[in-house]
């Protein structure tokens, strides 16, 4: 018997699913407004390593060295130290091996960090840190600054157990424990911190800094080192991307796995020439570069706090939001549109708008309502518009295709969480497609067993069959029969765009699998 192969061909590879920000800034870009009554002064946290992604330790390298402190709830830097290190590693408080520059937690008593230090603690600590740090020095420990529960201390020592430390402590000569108790401070050894973050270079193992945080609302700050005359520096990660702001490291607080989450915090303008490079390319025209910056901004603030709840930050650096990969790639282009639209965005009604985009959009766009079966009049500047400008076939991903098996379609519906369906798909029927838009809005399934499933909503049919398709503007066959497909033009297109006439048919060709 031969397995019958379903085929689907598309248009569109939408990567928020909503397409068209820079179709509607036809119709909204005389409302861009300087938004600075909007409070744009705030800072804007964007997650970088979160979830799973993270890593026991996440090397930074900065060519001056680096500025070291605290992040607090309000995203205010305080800086406490400053390093010559070029390369820093920002580690799990723990015992690590390193092995070429890579962190691993272990049970070893004699890692190459130890978690196990010294720790001494004293009213006005940090104005006596170099007195007593000669004093730790001397006895052959080396020192750094911590900031342990909001409060300055002083560590020494990279201990593999307690006992190591409480020997080391046990040593520690008359001269220092007078001058510590001269300032009613203290001395004691601790232990490793499931809150806690280390910073170390790499090279050498030397911890240099450490925070910890119990209840998470403070994260250890890292900022290049700015030097007075010189071009500016950037904190530049293992992907070799640059960034400006603040590094905000914190002890991994999800579920996952224990490491180390990294957010960057950035102003809004610093955050939208992280942006434009990546989503539209830093050769653009100069006015699509201007009207794309201000759709950036648009969208980032009318999306502040999506994932607080889950990261503790504001938006991620991927296409669930936007991509975000810092200013390496912001050329002179970039920059000259960001500076010429700064502080604008567009409002609707006197509310930002969410100004959502696509790459391209195979000749229409969908509406909100379509997409997430919202309320029409929720966001009635988010309607589908024609776009028969675009050469969308010429684009990586414009037009394509997709093969799949009636058995395999069926497993990737089952794994969406279809599970009524229980055999391979025997029929698929299009229900409907979106108001003036050739997205699809309602699909049905059915597996061999006569079991029918419905998906409603191009962005839940997206989802459903993301296995498989990039959008839901796509028309679908079995083997043996034809796809025609033509572009959605309305009727006013020749006199608006000078167009006319629909596109040349796409025809299928047909495939079949061998005989099993």
């Amino acid at each position: 018997l031969s397995k019958i192969m379903v085929r689907v061909l598309a248009f569109i590879l939408v990567l928020l699913m909503l397409s068209g920000t820079l179709y509607y800034l036809f119709d909204f870009l005389f409302l861009a407004i300087n938004a600075q009554e909007y409070n744009l002064d705030l800072m804007i946290r964007v997650g970088l390593m979160y979830g799973s992604g993270v890593t026991v330790g996440f090397e930074t390298t900065a060519e001056r060295g680096f500025s070291l402190g605290y992040v607090d709830s309000q995203n205010r830097y305080t800086a406490l130290k400053q390093v010559a290190d070029a390369v820093l590693a920002v580690t799990c408080d723990a015992n690590l091996n390193n092995t070429n520059r890579t962190f691993t937690i272990t049970d070893s008593q004699y890692p190459a960090v130890g978690g196990y230090h010294i720790e001494i603690s004293g009213q006005n600590l940090y104005q006596y840190y170099d007195t007593i740090a000669v004093l730790v020095s001397s006895c052959g420990y080396t020192p750094f600054p911590a900031y342990i529960n909001g409060e300055f201390k002083i560590r020494a020592g990279s201990f593999g157990t307690e006992g190591m430390a409480l020997a080391a402590l046990q040593s520690l000569p008359e001269n220092l424990i007078q001058t510590v108790s001269s300032i009613s401070g203290s001395i004691k050894t601790v232990s490793p911190s499931s809150t806690a973050v280390s910073v170390v270079n790499p090279y050498t193992n030397a911890i240099v800094f450490e925070l910890d945080s119990a209840n998470r609302s403070i994260g250890l700050g890292m900022e290049a080192l700015q030097v007075p005359g010189a071009e500016t520096a950037y904190m530049i990660t293992p992907a070799n991307n640059k960034y400006e702001g603040v590094f905000d490291f914190r002890r991994n607080f999800s579920e996952y796995k224990d490491g180390v989450a990294l957010t960057n915090i950035v102003t809004l303008e610093q955050y939208t020439l992280g942006v434009l490079p990546y989503e539209i390319g830093a050769n653009w025209p100069a006015e699509a570069q201007k009207a794309f910056a201000v759709a950036v901004r648009s969208f980032v603030l009318s999306h502040l706090g999506k994932h607080n709840k889950a990261y503790g930050f504001d938006v991620c650096n991927g296409t669930d939001c936007q991509v975000f990969r810092g200013v390496g790639s912001a050329n002179d282009n970039v920059r000259q549109a960001v500076d010429a639209t700064a502080g604008q965005v567009l409002v609707y009604n006197g509310t930002i708008a969410r100004t959502f985009f696509s790459s391209s959009t195979g000749g229409t766009t969908v509406s909100a309502a379509d997409a997430w079966n919202s309320n029409p009049l929720t966001y009635p500047y988010l309607a589908a518009k024609p776009t028969p400008w675009e050469h969308y076939a010429e684009h990586t991903y414009g037009e394509w295709k997709a093969e799949v098996s009636p058995t395999e379609l069926c497993n990737a519906l089952r794994a969406k969480g279809y599970t009524l369906l229980r055999g391979a798909i025997a029929d698929i029927k299009i229900n409907s497609t979106g108001q003036n838009s050739t997205y699809i809005t309602s699909i049905t399934f059915t597996d061999i067993y006569g079991t029918p499933v419905t998906i409603n909503t191009s962005d839940n049919i997206r989802i459903a069959l993301s296995a498989h398709v990039r959008s839901a503007n796509f028309q679908v066959a079995p083997a043996g029969q034809t796809v025609v497909l033509t572009d959605y033009f309305y009727p006013d297109a020749v006199h608006v765009f000078g167009v006319s006439g629909k596109s040349a048919i796409s025809t299928a060709q047909v495939y079949r699998e061998s005989p099993a």
